[in-house]
């Protein structure tokens, strides 16, 4: 356990070193799904947001080894109900083999075995308490998810997304202060800046 324990250490002081180098969203999703494939030896990895406004969901980035390609955007509906309600609370979802669990079972031959996804873990990413997307990690066959795999997965998502977020608030503030310096440039009035 020393070793694995060592190795989960290794594993979040690399990718904490190496989102720092990322300034785009769309490449550090990739970098952290593949990551999670590799690591995890899965099948398929997936980021995930959700769009409650128009009803979809999209997958900015997936790792796959097996089944047809995700990316994109897709229903909100394309959760689950009982998944669904599991994210939205934060939960961490755990599924030992799709076929036969009670939340998936009845959809198991439509959604799940054509994507060739048996066994899922998925974490919630939330903002501001609201369920907006989340991570997952899947086998093509039954596998028992460890406590450790899953306290890596969560770990290693929960990172991520203050990445992606914090990636997003400089996009942000690049933007007001472009706007902000032409407004400043090419004004034929006096601005004045005044304290109290």
């Amino acid at each position: 356990y020393t070793t694995l324990f060592r190795s989960d250490q290794r594993m979040l002081l690399r990718l904490g070193e190496q989102l720092q180098r990322f300034d785009e969203v769309q490449p550090l999703v990739q970098y952290v799904v593949d990551e999670l494939g590799k690591y995890f030896d899965c099948t398929r990895a997936a980021f995930i947001e959700n769009n409650h406004a128009d009803g979809t969901i999209m997958i900015h980035a997936e790792y796959r080894r097996l089944g047809p390609p995700f990316v994109g955007s897709h229903p909100l509906s394309s959760y689950t109900p009982k998944l669904r309600e599991e994210l939205e609370r934060g939960s961490v979802v755990v599924i030992v083999d799709a076929s036969v669990d009670p939340r998936t079972v009845d959809v198991y031959e439509s959604v799940y075995a054509p994507k060739q996804m048996r066994a899922v873990a998925a974490i919630s990413l939330l903002r501001e308490h609201q369920f907006v997307g989340c991570i997952y990690v899947c086998s093509d066959e039954v596998r028992y998810w460890t406590t450790r795999e899953l306290q890596m997965l969560q770990a290693l998502g929960e990172r991520a997304w203050l990445w992606v977020e914090h990636v997003r608030m400089l996009h942000a503030l690049r933007a007001s202060e472009r706007k902000y310096r032409h407004f400043i440039e090419t004004t034929r009035e006096g601005v004045w800046e005044i304290d109290r």
